[in-house]
């Protein structure tokens, strides 16, 4: 069957016959009442026998998706897994399962960055990551009216009613940013660009200078023809984007090192380029990247997205990215540049688990500055 690998099929079945309702139609329909599932309710086959249940269904919702993009099938291992009592042996083999099969069906996963706070502290504490992770659980459901407010902090009075509506909700730390923060990031998009080839995406690239924009090495060696390729700027800022084709790579590291690309344009950007970060990134700092995740429009990921640690040639981050976006900047929020994004989570081998990863742009600066004095 198209889609699964065949060992990872015949897992599938089997937890199924052996964790799953499909003694009968009517048991198997009734997981359908689930929120998540509840729109094909009318769409599940009926069957003779519990084998052949199992296999229509299989075959029925394996390329199955919902508007966001879920698979239907890993919506389904998800409600069953919701069900069952954690002691339960299926319970952990629903969830272990639901993870392997929407991998490998690519399934798109919707933005994350409601969770991405559980994902940063799952980091820094070697913790296991929440079961709904992947962004297949539902939203936590709002408090029933008339539910008792929380306790008072201690201190506070409850005559302090004022003072209680304007508490910091986020530890001591006020989660809000001066409207400035929008017109910098606006002004940091337009330097921002689409590496193309023949109206084929292969990543991001973002201008440094005049004429020069900062990719990753691995972009490049993917792209077939240099010559017929370039950035695309503006790509969902402005209704007519502005192209600029590849000249030449003036200064690149190998991609299991630094993996950047400095490559000079045929003509000057119609932008500013961004500014560097002289300051060397922390663990603990927001990390707001500007990209083009599947080749789409530009997208910008900048909330609850954090660093979570840096090396001498590797920092990483919990934020949203998807492919496309390897080579775009990633910032602080004064949006200057912290780093080189280069890899999403898939990556084997890492010393940080669950992260993304960069190279911090103050170990590339050093290797391109004369380019960059030089325009």
């Amino acid at each position: 069957m198209p889609g699964l690998p065949p060992a990872l099929l015949r897992t599938l079945k089997n937890t199924l016959l052996d964790c799953g309702p499909f003694g009968s139609h009517r048991a198997l329909v009734s997981v359908f009442a689930d929120e998540r599932l509840a729109p094909w309710k009318n769409q599940v086959s009926e069957a003779d026998s519990k084998g052949e249940r199992v296999d229509l269904f299989v075959s029925d919702f394996l390329d199955r998706k919902n508007r966001a993009g879920q698979s239907v099938l890993v919506l389904f291992l998800q409600a069953l897994h919701d069900q069952t009592e954690e002691q339960d042996e299926c319970h952990q083999r629903l969830d272990d399962l639901a993870i392997l099969v929407a991998a490998a069906l690519n399934a798109g996963l919707p933005p994350l960055a409601r969770r991405n706070l559980l994902r940063a502290e799952a980091v820094r504490t070697d913790a296991a990551l929440p079961a709904t992770l992947g962004g297949y659980g539902l939203p936590p459901a709002a408090p029933e009216p008339g539910t008792p407010a929380a306790p008072l902090p201690p201190g506070l009075s409850a005559g302090a009613f004022a003072e209680r509506l304007e508490s910091l909700k986020h530890k001591a730390k006020a989660d809000w940013l001066p409207v400035s923060f929008l017109e910098k990031a606006l002004r940091a998009a337009g330097a921002v660009g689409r590496v193309e080839r023949l109206g084929a995406a292969f990543g991001t690239a973002f201008l440094v200078a005049p004429g020069l924009v900062l990719t990753n090495a691995h972009v490049m060696r993917a792209l077939p023809e240099r010559e017929k390729s370039g950035v695309r700027f503006n790509v969902g800022l402005q209704p007519e984007p502005q192209w600029r084709y590849f000249a030449e790579v003036a200064a690149q590291s190998p991609v299991e090192a630094l993996d950047f690309a400095l490559v000079r344009l045929r003509a000057p950007a119609p932008a500013a380029p961004v500014t560097l970060s002289e300051e060397a990134a922390r663990a603990g700092q927001p990390a707001n990247i500007l990209q083009h995740p599947y080749g789409d429009a530009m997208q910008v990921a900048l909330r609850h997205n954090e660093v979570v640690r840096v090396d001498a040639e590797r920092l990483y981050y919990v934020a949203d990215t998807e492919g496309g976006s390897s080579g775009s900047p990633v910032f602080d929020d004064d949006w200057h540049v912290i780093g080189l994004h280069r890899a999403g989570l898939a990556e084997e081998g890492r010393p940080v688990k669950n992260a993304n990863e960069g190279v911090p742009i103050t170990a590339i600066a050093p290797l391109i500055q004369s380019h960059l004095a030089g325009g």
